[in-house]
């Protein structure tokens, strides 16, 4: 007795099969997969990072921020800053 096929899943598998060998051929005429050249990018910029990490600096380091000058005496704040404070006689 001869095998029994379901026609409908063998069209489907022949499809498959078709739209396979024709991606693969595709890919081989592109070049690199699209996955293939991310992961090389992704390994080209961490490389280049964990360079960068490791880099010395040829800038001086910094100082030390300096305190501000200490500011003039207190004035009262109802004069303008030209006129002086009068004085009794």
């Amino acid at each position: 007795m001869a095998k029994v096929i379901n026609l409908r899943t063998r069209r489907k598998q022949t499809a498959r099969a078709a739209k396979r060998a024709q991606g693969d051929q595709s890919a081989a005429h592109a070049g690199i997969r699209k996955a293939d050249r991310q992961a090389s990018r992704i390994a080209t910029d961490k490389a280049a990072r964990h360079l960068d990490g490791h880099h010395l600096a040829t800038e001086p380091p910094l100082t030390p921020q300096t305190t501000p000058p200490e500011s003039p005496p207190d004035i009262p704040s109802d004069t303008p800053p030209d006129t002086a404070p009068e004085t009794p006689d």
